[in-house]
């Protein structure tokens, strides 16, 4: 395929260039000469088919490209560091399975449009199509295209340190390694300026692990509830509950004042680092349904001193947290192991995700709590009716089952309301944006939802 379209003599060779940036710079010829003669954009054309594909190569070439951090441009307002790819070609606004979804002839007609427009007048025009065209994978990836040839017209000189620094540590030539270290430690404090002091932050919070402890303690969490219920069985002479069983209800909740603090750490720290709301993707979603979920049997247990909510909130917490772990480690959710990568262009919304999305996954944490409440109530009603009064915490279940199924039954209630609530405004905010992005509500396509 390369032979046929003659674009094997554009990449990198070893044998005859000095560097990868060589085969980066040849490919900015190439799309240079589609500035000056924007006719050459067409089906067919030699130098277009070449670009086309150079640009869908560099876009997906995420596994080896995240090793090369590149540090904001200047000029950059957002301050965003880029992959090599996304130095070279901008990012993809929508998954690349989109473009099988392109109109050929369109597409190559608007990008000959945009091409030829001044540098100002299709910044302008880009904005305008990410922002009103967000269902449109023609006119989305015409606007990738269109950055790629116009706007990114020359190779990031920090591509070329760290070539140095590659070729450094293959020959073993240490001034060399420490001198290119150097050289790409200082250019990249020089572009990243203020944002410098999110890096420290970040090294230090990704040191602590604020969900493997939380997960670990959530743990802890759940057996001293559980202690506290065998230790039930046991009643002081004037038939009030046991000290014991006290203190280990009060351990469990106190202990899940701490760890939810941890849990809300982490969930701040990401905000902070990534500048977005708390959820953004899936791994995020099951943190901060966890997060809810604790949160809410956290009050629930302040009034209800049973030992059940700090149960529930812990199961729920601990199993959210290995899901997300799992889900970072999902290569087919997550193929760059990133869980704080840059949003698409339809989602980029700060306003939306922190209302909507926000809104509606708190709905998610409070169904999720209401359901494991709902197996709590199952669970004390089979062991009522297996253990009955035969033994000596049997006897005791027998006895509280009518207060203890009714302060479960209001609790489900309660928790339920409050699910109900949420998810009907997240659901309304959600049809709102939708209307507001794609100038309808909802077609109830799996992509959307």
């Amino acid at each position: 395929m390369l032979a046929d379209l003659g674009a094997d003599e554009l990449f990198y060779n070893p044998l005859t260039d000095s560097d990868q940036t060589e085969e980066y710079a040849r490919f900015r010829s190439l799309t240079s000469e589609l500035v000056e003669d924007p006719s050459l954009i067409a089906m067919g054309s030699d130098a277009f088919s070449k670009v086309v594909y150079f640009v869908d190569h560099y876009s997906r070439a995420n596994l080896w490209s995240e090793f090369y951090p590149i540090p904001p441009e200047s000029g950059d307002s957002d301050k965003k560091w880029r992959s090599v790819g996304e130095s070279l070609v901008g990012k993809e606004p929508i998954d690349s399975s989109e473009k099988r979804n392109l109109d050929p002839a369109r597409f190559s007609s608007l990008l000959r449009e945009l091409v030829g427009l001044e540098q100002t007048s299709l910044q302008d025009r880009l904005n305008d199509i990410l922002e009103t065209k967000k269902m449109d994978p023609t006119s989305l990836f015409a606007a990738q295209y269109a950055e790629a040839i116009k706007l990114r017209r020359e190779v990031d000189p920090i591509l070329k340190k760290y070539e140095n620094l590659r070729l450094a540590y293959a020959s073993g030539d240490i001034p060399n390694f420490n001198q290119s270290v150097t050289a790409i430690r200082s250019e990249s404090n020089a572009r990243a300026g203020d944002s410098l002091a999110k890096i420290g932050f970040e090294k230090t919070y990704n040191s602590f692990e604020p969900f493997y402890r939380s997960s670990v303690a959530y743990v802890a969490i759940f057996f001293l509830a559980s202690i506290s219920w065998l230790l039930n069985a046991q009643t002081t002479s004037d038939g009030q509950t046991a000290g014991s069983v006290v203190f280990y209800r009060n351990c469990a909740y106190y202990l899940t004042l701490i760890v939810l603090l941890v849990h809300t750490f982490g969930l701040l720290g990401r905000m902070y680092i990534e500048g977005r709301p708390p959820v953004t993707n899936l791994y995020s979603s099951a943190l901060f349904i966890g997060w809810g979920s604790v949160l809410l049997c956290l009050f629930t247990e302040k009034y209800v001193r049973l030992g059940i909510a700090s149960a529930m909130g812990s199961m729920i917490g601990c199993g959210s947290l290995i899901i997300a772990h799992n889900l970072s480690l999902d290569s087919s959710l997550n193929p760059t192991g990133d869980t704080m990568e840059m949003m698409r262009a339809v989602l980029d919304s700060n306003f939306w995700l922190a209302t909507h999305v926000v809104t509606v996954t708190i709905g998610y944490s409070t169904t999720f709590l209401a359901g494991f409440l709902g197996i709590a109530y199952v669970i004390i009603h089979l062991l009522v009716r297996s253990l009955g009064a035969s033994n000596l915490l049997g006897a005791k279940l027998v006895s509280s089952e009518k207060q203890t199924s009714k302060t479960i039954g209001s609790m489900i209630f309660g928790v339920t309301c409050f699910s109900l609530f949420f998810s009907l405004v997240g659901t309304v905010l959600g049809g709102i944006w939708a209307d507001q992005s794609w100038g309808r509500f909802w077609g109830w396509d799996p992509k959307e939802n």
